[in-house]
C-alpha cells in the first residue's frame, strides 16, 4: 500500500502509486547509469614491427575510441621508442562505457613536414583499402593489456609542393600568405580524402617561404594534391598527374 493512501484515496490513489513507482524506476536507472560510467583508466602496451618482424623505431601509434557524441571525443597518440615498444594511456580517466578501442600503427612521420592523412583513418572518408583498417582491441578497466607485436601497415614518404607563378618565380613570398592556403588531397581515384587549411605550427614546420613550397608527408601510394590560395574559395592549383609517394625515396618534387 502506498504511503498516504488513505488521505489520497478520493483524489486518485492508483495514479499516486504509479507516479511513485515511476520515480523509483527512474532513480534506479540513473543510479545504474552513473555506476556503469564510473571514471576509469587503462593502459595498452606492445611493440611495432615491420614485415620482417623487426622493430620499428619511433612508429606513430594511435588508440581511438571511435566517433562519439560526448565531450570525450579526443584522440591520443604515442611514439614508439628506439626498440619499437610503446605504452599507451589516456592522461585523464575516462567514462566511456565501451571497452573497444581501434589501434593504428604507422611508420614514423618524417620531421619538418605536414601530414594531412594520418590516423585515426576511420574518421577520414574514402579510405577503403585494407591497409587503412584498424586493429580492434578490448581494454581492461583500471588494468593493463599487452597486445604483443603490432605489424605496421602504413609507411610515409614526402613530397615538396612548390607554388610558382607563370614565369617560374615563387608565388607566395611571406609566411602570412600561407595562412590562407587550403590543401585538398585526393586518392588514386580522384576522390577527396582531406581538405583544409594550415595552422601556424604547420607553416613554421613544413613551409619553405623562400622557395614558396610545403613538404607533405603522405602514405605510400598515388595521390593528387590541389592548392587553393584563398581558403576554400579557389581558384585551385591542381596536380593533373598523380603523385607517386614511396617511403624509401628521397623527397619528391612537384610544381603547381
Amino acid at each position: 500500500m502506498c504511503k498516504m493512501e488513505k488521505t489520497l484515496k478520493n483524489i486518485g490513489r492508483p495514479r499516486y502509486c504509479f507516479q511513485q513507482l515511476t520515480l523509483i524506476t527512474i532513480t534506479l536507472v540513473i543510479t545504474h547509469t552513473v555506476m556503469a560510467q564510473a571514471a576509469y583508466d587503462y593502459k595498452v602496451r606492445g611493440r611495432v614491427v615491420d614485415e620482417d618482424h623487426q622493430p620499428v623505431a619511433h612508429a606513430y601509434v594511435v588508440l581511438d575510441a571511435g566517433l562519439t557524441k560526448t565531450w570525450e571525443d579526443v584522440t591520443y597518440f604515442v611514439e614508439a621508442d628506439d626498440s619499437g615498444h610503446f605504452s599507451f594511456f589516456e592522461p585523464e580517466k575516462t567514462t566511456n562505457p565501451s571497452r573497444q578501442r581501434f589501434l593504428y600503427a604507422i611508420g614514423p612521420i618524417p620531421g619538418s613536414s605536414y601530414s594531412p592523412v594520418k590516423p585515426p583513418f576511420n574518421r577520414i572518408p574514402r579510405l577503403f583499402q585494407k591497409r587503412f583498417a584498424a586493429r580492434s582491441v578490448l581494454i581492461k578497466k583500471n588494468d593493463e593489456i599487452d597486445v604483443g607485436d603490432v605489424p605496421i601497415r602504413i609507411k610515409y614518404g614526402t613530397i615538396d609542393i612548390e607554388l610558382q607563378d607563370p614565369l617560374g618565380r615563387p608565388l607566395l613570398k611571406d609566411a602570412s600568405s600561407w595562412r590562407y592556403v587550403w590543401l585538398r588531397i585526393r586518392n588514386h581515384q580522384g576522390n577527396t580524402v582531406s581538405y583544409g587549411g594550415l595552422s601556424m605550427s604547420d607553416i613554421d614546420k613544413a613551409v619553405n617561404v623562400r622557395q614558396s613550397s610545403i613538404t607533405l608527408a603522405l602514405p605510400e601510394g598515388s595521390w593528387y594534391v590541389d592548392v587553393s590560395l584563398k581558403e576554400d574559395k579557389g581558384p585551385r592549383l591542381t596536380s593533373s598527374q598523380p603523385i607517386i609517394v614511396r617511403s624509401n625515396d628521397k623527397p619528391g618534387r612537384r610544381i603547381l
